[in-house]
C-alpha cells in the first residue's frame, strides 16, 4: 500500500489540494483510494466521517501538542492497515500542511518515520513558494491581526526563520528518500498545464480523468493596503485565526473587488532583497537539487538595487486614494442596508 502525502506547506497552494481531495473523496474510494477525516480516521472504520475529510490538521496539532498522546496515532495507522487488508485499498492520500511544523523537534520526525514504517512505500509532493511573497500572504492572514506592520512581521519572521524550506527537504529526504521526494516551486507559469491541480496529479501519480477539477479559491486575502490599516485599529481581532472582520467586510461588499485589491508595489525592493539574502543559500541548494532547469532568480524572486524616492511618495498617495475608496464603498452599503 502506498502513502500519497502532501506536508503542506502553508501558504503554498494547500486549501486548494485539499478542496479538490475533498470534493473528490467519493470518487477516490470508488478507486480503491482512501483520505482519512479530520479525526484520522479511515473508511469502513465506524468512526469514519467522509463529510469531514478535507484534512486531518487538527488531528495531528493534538499529537504535535500532546493532547491526543502518539500512541493513539500508531493505532489509528494499524487500524487502516488492517482496514485496508479487508477491503482492498491501494492508496492513501493525506495533505495537511502542518506536517511540516515541529520538524526539528521529536514528535515532528516520529509521526514521519511512522508514515514510512505503515506503508509500502510513500511519494511526498511538497511546493513550496517565493518567501518574500509567502511572508506577505501571511502577514495578510494573521500577521496584521497582532497589530504588526509588513516590515515588523517581516523582520520577525526572519529572526525565527520562517519559512525555512530547507529544514523540510533536508528531513523528508532522510526519511523517505529523494527517489520519492518531489519539491516543486508554487510558480503558475511552471506547474503542468499553469494548473496545481493538474500538476498535483502528475506529480503524485494520480489519474486525474473523471476526476472534478474545478475548484474555486476560497482563501482570498484581503488587501494588503487594507489591512495595513487594520493593523492600526486596537483590539478588532481576538485572535490571528479571528476571520470575523473579513466575513464582515465581505458581508456588507459581497461583490467588491477593491476588498482583495492587490498591490505588486506593496513589496518593496529593501524588503524582497533582506527577504532574498536571508535564505540565497538554501534556496540554492533546493533548486540545484529539485529543479535546476528552473533559474534560481525565477524561482525565489529578485530585486532592484532601490526604490525611488518619488515612487515611493506617488504610491503611497495611490494607496491613500484606495483606503478612502473601499472606505466610501462601505459606507454606501451600509446606508443602502438601513435606509
Amino acid at each position: 500500500m502506498q502513502l500519497i502525502l502532501h506536508p503542506g506547506h502553508s501558504k503554498c497552494g494547500s486549501t486548494t489540494i485539499q478542496d479538490f481531495l475533498y470534493v473528490n473523496r467519493h470518487r477516490f474510494l470508488s478507486r480503491k483510494v482512501w483520505i482519512p477525516d479530520h479525526n484520522f480516521n479511515f473508511p469502513n472504520d465506524p468512526n469514519f466521517n467522509s463529510e469531514l475529510s478535507q484534512t486531518p490538521r487538527d488531528y495531528f496539532a493534538k499529537i504535535h501538542d500532546g493532547s491526543e498522546p502518539f500512541e493513539k496515532l500508531i493505532e489509528k495507522l494499524n487500524t487502516m492497515n488492517s482496514l485496508a487488508k479487508v477491503h482492498g485499498c491501494n492508496r492513501v492520500i493525506i495533505s495537511a500542511e502542518n506536517l511540516v511544523n515541529y520538524l526539528k523537534q521529536p514528535i515532528g520526525r516520529r509521526i514521519h518515520e511512522a508514515f514510512r514504517t505503515h506503508f509500502d512505500g510513500v511519494k511526498v509532493v511538497y511546493y513550496i513558494r517565493k518567501q518574500d511573497s509567502f511572508l506577505l500572504s501571511a502577514w495578510q492572514q494573521w500577521g496584521h491581526k497582532e497589530g504588526l506592520s509588513f516590515p515588523e512581521y517581516v523582520n520577525q519572521s526572519l529572526k525565527h526563520g520562517n519559512p525555512n524550506y530547507h529544514v523540510a527537504v533536508s528531513l523528508f529526504k532522510e526519511i523517505y528518500g529523494k527517489d520519492n521526494l518531489k519539491v516543486f516551486p508554487l510558480e503558475r507559469s511552471f506547474l503542468k498545464e499553469n494548473n496545481l491541480i493538474s500538476d498535483f496529479c502528475d506529480k503524485a501519480s494520480i489519474n486525474i480523468h473523471g476526476l472534478d477539477t474545478n475548484i474555486i479559491d476560497r482563501n482570498q486575502g484581503l488587501s494588503p493596503l487594507l489591512c495595513e490599516n487594520l493593523s492600526n485599529i486596537n483590539n478588532i481581532y481576538s485572535s490571528i485565526h479571528d476571520s470575523s472582520i473579513k466575513s464582515l467586510l465581505e458581508k456588507i461588499s459581497p461583490e467588491s473587488t477593491l476588498l482583495y485589491k492587490k498591490d505588486s508595489s506593496f513589496l518593496t525592493n529593501s524588503i524582497k532583497r533582506k527577504i532574498i539574502n536571508r535564505y540565497i543559500d538554501k534556496n540554492r541548494e533546493i533548486q540545484s537539487e529539485f529543479f535546476p532547469e528552473i533559474p534560481l532568480e525565477e524561482a525565489f524572486g529578485t530585486y532592484e538595487d532601490s526604490d525611488p524616492a518619488i515612487n515611493k511618495v506617488s504610491k503611497r498617495l495611490e494607496n491613500l486614494e484606495y483606503i478612502c475608496d473601499i472606505q466610501m464603498e462601505i459606507i454606501i452599503n451600509l446606508l443602502k442596508k438601513v435606509l
